[in-house]
């Protein structure tokens, strides 16, 4: 008997490989919205196109198997997903993204499907549930890469850097593949074949799908995984970046812990699974327990689940949300003060990013409202940066500033605005010796269809960021005076 240990490590590449490419627009959805200038809609159609390829040519991979065999099959497949790669890592738009993902979509559509025909020829049927759970299990080191490991590579090397690094790991593991791999065991002499017609390979599909229960079981991951995927694989990084402004790493950090949670519970349940139908074939004395037969681990991994479902995940779901801290009228790092009202417009909101998000580099921010002539909002934060130049000319103000202006071009794509453009700027402007970068936009609110200005005002101010946001009426005599009312009085009220 030839060493099963190969093909099950080679499997177990090929599918953590699949994992990977179908999870990682997650934790890095921030970087990728930022640089190809996605909107929302962009972004799920990223994510969909890998599974809407994926899905589109499983009956054609079906009958490659029977025709080529799984071992040139995935090989072949596995150099096109690598091709995808590289065009994702050279993309430059959401239409290359989205081509890109759907290239490595077919690439990856053999990936799981060999893993069932190879093992079903490979292992004994009371082993078979082991050997698929193990390969299953494994696979998910795919989706942990693709949380903290790509985060960092994201952060460190850039998200395109991470994509040809991947496409060189996918080249190498076909090759390995094609090499290394055989259809069936040496000893097991290969059945004589014929080509199916088309018709007949519809029938087969049919009695297939007429297999008993297998509906249910069907409808089970129809639901489950979608849920599981939607977070993971598309909304969880948007969500934790716009709601809880975690960077990539802690991103990464939290969607690690989903997949994380994946790997022991199937590894568990299919030695179950075997003892169970081994159960149900010897036709055991239905007074012996279930969880005699199965060794405790379908009844143990289901109890765990009910409780982490029913009793952890609310409990940290609790501990974890965010709970708003007030910011104080005066910045303690800078010396800078916020009064009840500046000019027209009156404060009315502020919050302690730092404490609320446990993530003290947020800082602080106070909200400014002159009717519906002006609204102002007015930031202090350093990020974690220990030393920030003063003024407006220093590399790091200019980063930053070109950061924030991407926040509001996301916003636009958001649907928070309509024909965003530039007005004036960028450019440095100046209230009360405070130099500042400064740009104006103009744009429609989405929300009531006005015609807006938005500007953005930022610079260094005792190793912090000082940053101002401001929306008023375009064309409207009255806001103006407002704003720069408001302007003049900040610059002078603020620093005391």
């Amino acid at each position: 008997m030839a060493s099963k240990l190969p093909l099950l490590l080679l499997l177990i590449a090929v599918t953590c490989l699949s994992q990977f490419y179908r999870v990682s627009n997650s934790v890095i959805a921030p970087e990728l919205a930022r640089d190809l200038h996605l909107s929302a809609r962009q972004l799920g159609w990223a994510g969909s196109a890998f599974f809407f390829a994926l899905f589109a040519v499983q009956i054609p991979v079906g009958v490659w198997f029977d025709r080529f065999g799984a071992r040139r099959t995935v090989a072949a497949l596995s150099l096109l997903a690598a091709a995808g790669s590289v065009w994702i890592a050279r993309s430059t738009d959401a239409a290359d993204l989205i081509a890109g993902r759907a290239i490595v979509g077919v690439g990856c559509a053999a990936s799981f499907m060999s893993v069932v025909f190879l093992c079903s020829r490979w292992f004994e049927p009371h082993r078979l549930a082991t050997a698929l759970s193990w390969v299953f299990a494994a696979s998910n080191i795919g989706t942990l890469a693709a949380a903290t490991p790509l985060a960092w590579i994201a952060a460190t090397a850039g998200w395109r850097n991470g994509f040809l690094g991947l496409t060189v790991a996918t080249v190498i593991v076909a090759i390995v593949f094609y090499t290394a791999v055989r259809d069936r065991p040496p000893e097991h002499r290969p059945a004589e074949t014929r080509h199916e017609t088309l018709g007949e390979i519809f029938r087969g599909l049919w009695e297939v799908w007429r297999t008993p229960g297998l509906g249910p079981v069907l409808s089970m991951h129809f639901f489950a995984y979608a849920t599981m995927l939607t977070v993971l694989g598309v909304w969880g990084g948007p969500y934790l970046y716009d709601v809880h402004k975690l960077d990539g790493v802690e991103r990464g950090n939290v969607l690690l812990a989903m997949g994380a949670a994946q790997c022991g519970l199937g590894r568990r349940t299919g030695a179950g699974l075997d003892r169970l139908c081994l159960f149900a074939r010897q036709r055991l004395d239905p007074g012996t327990r279930l969880r005699e037969v199965v060794g405790g681990d379908v009844v143990t991994s289901w109890r765990w689940l009910v409780v982490v479902a029913f009793v952890v995940l609310p409990t940290l779901a609790h501990a974890q949300s965010p709970q708003r801290v007030p910011a104080p009228d005066r910045h303690p790092a800078t010396g800078l003060v916020f009064p009840p009202q500046i000019a027209d417009a009156q404060k009315y909101n502020l919050t302690d990013y730092g404490r609320s998000m446990k993530r003290p580099g947020l800082g602080y921010f106070w909200n400014y409202r002159a009717g519906d002539l002006l609204v102002a909002t007015l930031y202090v934060y350093n990020l974690g940066v220990p030393t920030i130049p003063p003024g407006a000319a220093s590399w790091a103000v200019q980063r930053q500033f070109e950061l924030a202006t991407a926040d509001i071009e996301v916003l636009a794509r958001n649907g928070r605005y309509q024909q965003l453009k530039t007005a004036k700027g960028p450019g440095e402007c100046t209230y009360n010796a405070i130099v500042f970068r400064c740009m104006t936009l103009s744009a429609i609110q989405s929300a009531n269809q006005r015609h807006v200005y938005t500007a953005l005002m930022l610079t260094g101010y005792r190793n912090y960021y000082l940053k101002v946001r401001l929306d008023w009426q375009e064309g409207s005599t009255a806001s103006n005076a407002t704003l720069e009312r408001f302007l003049s009085a900040m610059a002078r009220d603020i620093v005391r």
